[in-house]
């Protein structure tokens, strides 16, 4: 009898260790591993067909490609060492090594178009794990799987954000290039900055500057007055793409031409 309890005894044993092998054949996530955000197939501007977010060690990367994966903006940022470890913590914490492949819509739930296909992927050595949110949206994902995507995606805000100093150097780079201070423009003066807190990457500037002739644009072959014009003009840039560039509160200087308001 002792006997048929000690062989019992054993073979628990024996299962119990198979058990924990078992349980330990999911590599940990590791210190250098490497965190992909890849979103692609969204109605979205050719330009931005894909963009593939990576996350090593030191850096936060940012790449947009259009249809053809030809690169075509690129945004690259530092990553200090307690953002990344809190990145690396939520991915262990939440078990993302023993995620499903495939997360997509349930029995029941409404079926939402448009918003394209999102990859995360942890690659290491030894290991290389993705999931697959199709569509991508957030009714889609259990809990746990939001949580990580929630950081990624503030950490692609991160990637393209732009400080004060940032965006005067490409607002007045664009103003200078562009035609109505390029024809004729001088002593371009920064006049005031404002960042909305509520939207931290929405950035309006506005700037003074002189021109030796009248009008707006490059007016090479117009007849135009030679007469020094002053002018002001307020930009509104969205991370660090001009989207609004007015001039005088009248003249649209990304589109070259009057405001709808002012037109007769």
């Amino acid at each position: 009898m002792k006997r048929i309890i000690l062989v019992f005894l054993l073979t628990l044993v024996i299962l119990s260790a198979g058990c924990t092998e078992e349980q330990n054949n999911t590599p940990e996530i590791s210190d250098d591993a490497v965190i992909t955000l890849l979103t692609y197939g969204a109605f979205s501007p050719a330009e931005m067909a894909v963009n593939e977010l990576v996350i090593n060690s030191t850096t936060v990367n940012l790449s947009y490609y259009n249809y053809e994966h030809e690169l075509a903006a690129r945004y690259i940022k530092p990553i200090d060492e307690e953002t990344r470890n809190n990145l690396l913590d939520l991915l262990r914490n939440n078990g993302f090594t023993e995620m499903q492949e495939l997360y997509e819509p349930q029995k029941g739930q409404p079926l939402v178009v448009d918003t394209g296909i999102a990859e995360i992927t942890v690659t290491q050595d030894g290991m290389t794990k993705t999931v697959k949110i199709d569509p991508y949206f957030d009714d889609y994902m259990p809990a746990n799987l939001q949580e990580i995507n929630d950081a990624l995606t503030d950490l692609r805000s991160y990637a393209m954000s732009i400080s004060e100093d940032e965006a005067k150097v490409i607002a007045e780079e664009w103003i200078m290039n562009a035609p109505t201070y390029s024809f004729d423009g001088s002593n371009l003066a920064f006049e005031d900055y404002h960042s909305d807190t509520e939207y931290p990457s929405q950035h309006t500037l506005t700037y003074t500057f002189t021109s030796s002739h009248g009008g707006y644009g490059n007016r090479t072959d117009q007849m135009v007055n030679q007469v020094v014009t002053n002018h002001t003009i307020e930009m509104t840039l969205y991370n660090s793409n001009v989207v609004f560039a007015i001039i005088d509160g009248i003249w649209d200087e990304r589109e070259q031409n009057m405001m709808e308001s002012v037109k007769v």
